[in-house]
């Protein structure tokens, strides 16, 4: 790696699910071996907002409290210490693709909840 290019990344999903929490901790511990931040990122869909379908179900859904809740969620995972290697990204849109496009770009690693290593849902864009 030159000095050019960009420090590695490590970019986890976050959905609140145990197999979410445990990806989180991974990620951490990787990113310090390797010398990498690690970007928690989660993404949320509102039912309803586009197409045919039934009314959204929250619709006072509060992107601020929600990032609130993602930091604290990060927080109880990792511990105080912890958490301050991580950036938190609260994305609109599909999961599975906010994902994919936080981790676009070079030196990125990204994981996925219940993704187990060499599977599709683990992958180095190097």
């Amino acid at each position: 790696m030159s000095t050019s290019d960009p420090a590695p990344r490590v970019v986890v999903g976050i959905d609140g699910s145990p197999s979410s929490y445990a990806a989180l901790r991974w990620a951490v511990r990787h990113a310090g071996l390797i010398g990498a931040t690690v970007d928690a990122v989660a993404a949320y869909e509102l039912p309803g907002a586009h197409g045919w379908s039934a009314p959204a179900v929250d619709t006072e859904f509060d992107a601020g409290e929600a990032k609130r809740g993602l930091k604290e969620e990060v927080r109880k995972v990792l511990g105080e210490t912890g958490e301050t290697r991580v950036h938190e990204r609260l994305v609109h849109g599909n999961p599975a693709e906010a994902l994919m496009a936080a981790a676009e770009g070079p030196n990125s690693w990204w994981w996925a909840p219940g993704a187990a290593a060499g599977s599709p849902g683990c992958s180095s864009a190097r």
